[in-house]
């Protein structure tokens, strides 16, 4: 039985052409037969061309009846999307990518705008853990377009923040630069701090990369202040060394011993 489908009633062809409620069909039938001179021949063609029509109209009453719902369709997206999500996670990624597709199609009929959103965000990580890069980077940017169109800022804001992640991985620092610079400049304007948190943490490191250390500490000290946003300890101790190797690439020994001091105070903490 597909997700999300109640069982589906199926009508008896024999209850249909007996009961009382169709009675219309014996009547036809009665007086077809009762205004015939009916020999054998005539009766078995007279049954064969009612048995074909009949069981027509049976057939196209009983496919009217076996579409799903607007609401069970809906149902089946949203187990689909949070059953890719789970599998996401365990990193069952070609089955997680087999599920997400299947809600995207049904969103996609249905029109629900955030939920695709939401669906294209996932496919484009789906195929980043599968090796499938090209296809990824033309998911988040196509993506990007979408959420424009349907006018969609968060969605958008975490579109930007994936590709520039990706570009990151694909040490396309400049583009990752880029992608995660607006991201970052539009969460702040929206109060968005997680984003802006995740997004100011690519600028960080696509500058470290691009060896703009002046740049990488005047980021750095907006991420110190907000270091509560780090999803774990490890993130917290790439912040440090981002800080430590930063000020080692502008050469200012004073400031490299404080940072140095710092951080094994984290370490020690």
């Amino acid at each position: 039985m597909p997700l999300g489908q109640g069982p589906i009633r199926r009508r008896s062809i024999s209850g249909l052409y007996l009961s009382p409620d169709f009675s219309i069909f014996r009547k036809i039938l009665h007086n077809d037969i009762a205004g015939m001179s009916i020999s054998g021949w005539k009766l078995n063609g007279f049954l064969q061309r009612r048995a074909g029509g009949f069981l027509s109209l049976v057939l196209l009453l009983a496919l009217g009846g076996c579409g799903k719902s607007t609401n069970e369709k809906i149902h089946e997206a949203l187990v689909r999307s949070d059953h890719a999500a789970v599998l996401f996670n365990e990193q069952s990624y070609v089955h997680a990518l087999t599920e997400i597709r299947q809600a995207i199609v049904i969103n996609t009929e249905l029109r629900r705008d955030s939920a695709l959103g939401e669906n294209y965000i996932l496919l484009g990580h789906c195929q980043r853990e599968l090796g499938e890069y090209d296809s990824a980077l033309a998911t988040f940017n196509a993506s990007l377009e979408y959420f424009q169109l349907v006018g969609d800022q968060k969605l958008e804001r975490r579109g930007r923040i994936a590709l520039a992640q990706l570009s990151y991985d694909l040490h396309r620092f400049h583009a990752a630069l880029s992608a995660a610079s607006d991201a970052a400049a539009e969460s702040m304007v929206f109060l968005d701090s997680t984003n802006a948190f995740q997004a100011l943490l690519i600028v960080a490191r696509s500058n470290d990369k691009l060896r703009n250390y002046s740049k990488v500490i005047e980021v750095m000290d907006t991420l110190m202040s907000q270091s509560s946003m780090a999803e774990n300890d490890e993130v917290k101790q790439d912040l440090w060394e981002l800080l430590f190797h930063a000020h080692v690439g502008t050469g200012i020994e004073a400031n490299v011993g404080r940072a140095m001091n710092k951080w094994i105070e984290f370490i020690s903490a």
